[in-house]
């Protein structure tokens, strides 16, 4: 039973860490996302450079939804509401923009969301998985 409970606590720890890797890198995408969308914004942008946007946008999207399947395999509700809380007005704002590629004002505006959503968004997450990682390592060994 005792060596179940370790097994457990292991596994946990190893999904926190697969989480912890799927914040990494939506928060690379989310800094990337700024500069790309700063850019899109300029004046003097043209289509190639919406075109990144574009795909900014797609590996934001994608990294979104890769973060909500890692925490959904935790069982985690508290981490959940916390990935749940930057993507809530992010995620329409993405959908809105894949329309608006030529919009230099709708992207501004974008590249500032994306800023906030990593600013503060993601240091709570990761704040998160830190202490769940610390309670698990501090219960595993405990056993």
């Amino acid at each position: 039973m005792l060596q179940l409970e370790m097994e457990d606590a292991k596994d946990t720890v190893h999904q926190y860490n697969l989480l912890r890797t799927d914040v990494n890198e939506f928060k690379y995408a989310l800094n990337t996302a700024v500069l790309v969308f700063k850019q899109a914004a300029e004046p003097t942008a043209n289509d190639a450079i919406a075109q990144n946007a574009g795909g900014q946008i797609a590996s934001l999207i994608e990294d979104a939804a890769a973060m909500k399947t890692s925490v959904a395999k935790l069982n985690d509700q508290e981490t959940a509401d916390l990935i749940e809380a930057p993507l809530k007005p992010l995620t329409p704002a993405l959908v809105i923009a894949k329309t608006k590629l030529k919009d230099k004002k709708a992207l501004g505006d974008l590249a500032e969301l994306c800023r906030k959503s990593g600013d503060e968004g993601v240091k709570k997450i990761l704040a998160q998985i830190d202490k769940r990682k610390r309670e698990l390592s501090a219960r595993f060994y405990r056993l």
